[in-house]
C-alpha cells in the first residue's frame, strides 16, 4: 500500500488528539471544506491543504481542541435546560459557555491555548471582522465570547477581532468590564478557579420561585445547585453591599 502523505498523517494525529482531550473514543472525525462543527458524536474539521503550513496546522488543531473541550466540559442536557429564549440570547449563552470550556483547556495546556488563538484569528479574518464599522447584533455573541475569554485567561482578542471588541466596549461602557474584571481578580486571589464560578445575572437559579412570591428563596436554590454540582465549600458574594460570606458542608 502507498505510504501516507504528510497531510494524512496530520489528520489522523489531530483526530486522535481530539478524542484524547475529549476522553471519548467514539467520536468520529471528518475533514471538509467547511466550518468546524459538532453534531452528536460526529466532529467536522476544516480540510487542510497539501502544503500544510504551520499556521494552518495550528488553526486546524485549534478547531479540534475547541470541539474536544466542549465535549469534555459541557453538560449538554444541563446546557439545553438553561438555554434562554431568543436567538441573540441563545447565541450569547453558547458563546460564554464555549469561552468557559476553552479557558479551562488553555489554563491547563499551553499548546491548546496557542491552537485556540490561531483558530479564532483565522475565523474572524475569514468572516471579515477587520472591516466591521459598527457594533450590531451580528457580532455581539462573539464579542461576549472574547471578553469572557480575556477575563478568564488574560488573553487579548485576536488581531482580526480587536476593532469589533473595542466598538462594543464603547457601546456597553467600561463599568461592566471593570466590575467583572475585579470580581475575577478577587476570586482568583481566593483560590477559586474560573471553572468553579457561577454567575446568575439576569435569571434565577434553576427551580427558584420569583422573588415576589418567595423573597430571597433564590439563595437556597443557589446553594442547592452548587451542592448538587459536587461543591462543598462556597463563597457567597452580596453584590450590592460587597459583603463576602463562606459556607462549608461536611
Amino acid at each position: 500500500p502507498a505510504a501516507e502523505t504528510p497531510v494524512e498523517v496530520f489528520k489522523r494525529a489531530n483526530a486522535a488528539a481530539l478524542r484524547a482531550i475529549a476522553r471519548r473514543a467514539d467520536i468520529e472525525v471528518a475533514y471538509a471544506a467547511d466550518t468546524a462543527a459538532l453534531a452528536g458524536n460526529q466532529a467536522r474539521l476544516p480540510l487542510p491543504s497539501r502544503e500544510l503550513p504551520e499556521a494552518e496546522r495550528a488553526q486546524v488543531r485549534g478547531e479540534a481542541d475547541a470541539i474536544a473541550l466542549k465535549i469534555r466540559h459541557t453538560d449538554g442536557k444541563k446546557h439545553q435546560r438553561r438555554m434562554p429564549a431568543g436567538e441573540v440570547a441563545r447565541a450569547v449563552f453558547d458563546a460564554v459557555e464555549q469561552a468557559r470550556v476553552e479557558a479551562i483547556g488553555s489554563q491547563r495546556m499551553p499548546g491548546v491555548a496557542q491552537n485556540l488563538s490561531a483558530a479564532l484569528q483565522e475565523r474572524y479574518h475569514r468572516q471579515g471582522y477587520e472591516r466591521v464599522a459598527e457594533a450590531d447584533e451580528s457580532t455581539l455573541a462573539e464579542v461576549v465570547r472574547l471578553m469572557t475569554r480575556e477575563r478568564l485567561t488574560g488573553e487579548p482578542p485576536p488581531a482580526a477581532a480587536r476593532r469589533v471588541v473595542e466598538l462594543w466596549k464603547a457601546a456597553l461602557g467600561d463599568k461592566l468590564t471593570e466590575d467583572l474584571n475585579e470580581l475575577a481578580r478577587n476570586l482568583a486571589a481566593l483560590g477559586y478557579p474560573a471553572e468553579r464560578l457561577r454567575l446568575w445575572t439576569d435569571e434565577l437559579p434553576p427551580g427558584s420561585p420569583p422573588h415576589a412570591e418567595a423573597p430571597y428563596a433564590f439563595k437556597l436554590f443557589a446553594f442547592r445547585e452548587a451542592f448538587q454540582a459536587g461543591f462543598r465549600s462556597l463563597l457567597w458574594v452580596f453584590a450590592k453591599s460587597g459583603h463576602f460570606s463562606s459556607v462549608t458542608t461536611g
